[in-house]
Parts: C-alpha cells; sequence; structure tokens
C-alpha cells in the first residue's frame, strides 16, 4: 500500500526550499530554478509513495515550476494553496518565525493538515488566454491613468 507524502515548497525567484517529513522531523533543502536545480530535487524526492507538492501562490515565481512539473514524462500532482489561510495556520500553531526551511515544513503540515485540492495540468491556451487577458487589465489601467493626467493637465490654468 503506497501512502501519500507532502511536499511543501517556498518558491523564490532563483531558488526554492522544499521540505519533507521524515519521522517527527523535517529534512528541508534549497534548490537553483534551473535545469540542474530541478533535477536535484527530483533525486531528493522520497522514493516510496505518493509525491504530491504543495506550494504558495505568491507572485509569478510558482508558475515556472508548476509548468517544469506538468513537462516531466510523469507529472508531479501539485496543490497551489492561498497565502493568507496558510499564514493563519502558521498563526495558530504558534509559528512566528518566518525562513525559507520554516516556511516549506510549514506547508507540509498544512497539507497534511487540511489536504488541498490537486491541480490538472493546464491547457497551454488557457495559459495564454490569462496572460493576455492580464496584459489586457494593465494596458486599460495605464490607459485610465493617462486619462486622469491629461484631464489634470488641462484644468491646471499654469
Amino acid at each position: 500500500m503506497s501512502t501519500m507524502r507532502w511536499i511543501g515548497i517556498d518558491i523564490g525567484k532563483y531558488t526554492f526550499t522544499a521540505a519533507q517529513r521524515r519521522s517527527t522531523a523535517f529534512a528541508t533543502q534549497s534548490f537553483a530554478v534551473t535545469a540542474e536545480g530541478l533535477r536535484s530535487f527530483l533525486r531528493w524526492l522520497p522514493k516510496d509513495g505518493q509525491v504530491c507538492l504543495c506550494l504558495e501562490a505568491t507572485g509569478p515565481y510558482w508558475r515556472r515550476l508548476t509548468h517544469w512539473l506538468e513537462d516531466l514524462p510523469e507529472p508531479l500532482p501539485y496543490a497551489v494553496v492561498n497565502p493568507r489561510p496558510v499564514r493563519r495556520f502558521a498563526d495558530a500553531s504558534h509559528q512566528s518565525n518566518k525562513t525559507d526551511p520554516i516556511d516549506a515544513a510549514l506547508l507540509v503540515a498544512f497539507a497534511e493538515t487540511f489536504q488541498p485540492p490537486l491541480l490538472a495540468p493546464q491547457d497551454p491556451v488557457y495559459a495564454q488566454l490569462r496572460a493576455l487577458s492580464r496584459h489586457l487589465l494593465q494596458l486599460q489601467q495605464q490607459l485610465d491613468l493617462l486619462r486622469d493626467r491629461r484631464e489634470k493637465a488641462a484644468a491646471d490654468p499654469y
């Protein structure tokens, strides 16, 4: 019988820190967000049981990792969680320290407790549509800003 093993991942711009539960403690390790770093991460993962990853949706950096996970010959299942409930879970656990290894271990405990839903691989067309709609929103905001500036400039008598 295989067991579910949650891996918590705290993602940064250039590195990510992963944690896994080993008996009563956590094993953590940092990896570069490079092809070699990702290969090292795969070697670091436990070989027994089903592995599921849990990461926070903070900034754009998590998307790069999930694209890589989906492109593997055998994609790894993952859950992306909102940072706010994780922070509240940390507060309820009296965890006030904030380091990458602590955050990664906290994500393991959060996933074991709440079993977040796993995400299906994203269709590339959907990802492109999402990026385009975000860009359109940014352009609309810039247009509003420019219109506001023009109105203020026209109203200024000097």
